[in-house]
């Protein structure tokens, strides 16, 4: 018998998060709360599973473009529904309402791997307010 090699992968490397684990149709998923916490564009996720979905024919709720370009000024939440797919709640840390104006300067200096105390207690200020 010929040794069987088996790799584990973290869910989140084709996608920032582990919309294709819970997206297979044997899950019968009714609602997704997706957090996007990272650096960056606070839709990058969101694009990425709805790209996902589309190329493997998986049902998504349909997202609207123009929402999508509030990258520097995003809102709290979206939802977004869809028939015969899961209805998604999507919640950018820095938005519009817990931290008006900061977004841009806060994911310019605080990147996932080197906050300094400083920049840490202002995420979570930003995450207290959300």
């Amino acid at each position: 018998m010929e040794d069987k090699i088996i790799s584990l992968i973290d869910a989140g490397v084709a996608i920032n998060c582990a919309y294709p684990l819970i997206l297979c149709p044997e899950r019968k998923v009714k609602l997704i709360l997706s957090f996007d916490y990272g650096p960056g564009d606070p839709f990058k996720t969101l694009k990425q599973a709805v790209e996902y979905c589309r190329q493997n024919s998986i049902p998504f709720p349909e997202v609207d473009e123009k929402l999508l370009r509030e990258e520097n000024n995003p809102s709290d939440v979206y939802i977004f529904r869809g028939e015969n797919a899961p209805t998604v709640m999507h919640f950018p840390l820095f938005n519009k309402v817990n931290v008006p104006g900061k977004p841009p300067f806060l994911l310019l200096t605080c990147s996932s791997f080197t906050l300094t105390s400083t920049q840490l207690c202002m995420v979570f200020t930003g995450k207290a307010r959300n």
